[in-house]
């Protein structure tokens, strides 16, 4: 098989050689930020945020490259599966956005929407840092079920442990959660 020189750069990086991704980079910068700009419509932000997504995955899962089919056939489907992602994080930061608005203009208490901003903002790091203060497999089913939404079966063959106790460490990681939030309300009353 005939190898381009994006699959010599390739071999190269899986052979140790760092400056070889940055040359394969340069080389599909510009194929990258095409496909980018089709599936986000043209947003300039959000192609650069994906694009950086996209570096550091693809540097990080690039040695499992098969080469059973084209590094740009691969490249494709990598680039759109990222920006797909990105779509679906976005419409569900947007949903989010809109629950929480309405919310806010059903129960409006005289606060500022700055002010309302800011609480939101301190309530989702306050969450987060509780999340990360679970144990490794807690914090890992959190992030996987309800984060990345993904299904049982997917969090099972990624932890590689069955659905069932999956279910259970969720169910025990939710427990705890709710005590840490109940522990932070009361902190600040």
């Amino acid at each position: 098989m005939q190898l381009n020189t994006s699959e010599q750069l390739i071999i190269e990086f899986i052979g140790g050689n760092k400056n070889s991704f940055v040359e394969l980079i340069k080389k599909e910068e510009s194929y990258i930020k095409k496909i980018l700009y089709i599936f986000l419509n043209g947003n300039m932000e959000d192609i650069k945020d994906v694009q950086q997504e996209i570096l550091i995955a693809l540097y990080n899962s690039l040695k499992n490259f098969k080469f059973n089919s084209s590094f740009k056939s691969y490249l494709y489907r990598f680039v759109k599966n990222k920006a797909v992602d990105h779509i679906r994080k976005q419409k569900r930061f947007k949903l989010l956005k809109e629950k929480i608005n309405k919310f806010n203009t059903d129960h409006d208490d005289g606060t500022s929407q700055i002010e309302n901003q800011f609480i939101m903002n301190e309530n989702k790091t306050a969450l987060l840092n509780m999340i990360f203060n679970l144990n490794k497999e807690e914090k890992t089913v959190i992030l996987l079920k309800d984060i990345e939404e993904m299904s049982l079966k997917d969090i099972s063959e990624i932890m590689n442990i069955k659905i069932n106790t999956i279910k259970t460490k969720l169910h025990r990681a939710k427990i705890k959660l709710c005590g840490l939030l109940n522990d932070n309300i009361y902190k600040r009353v």
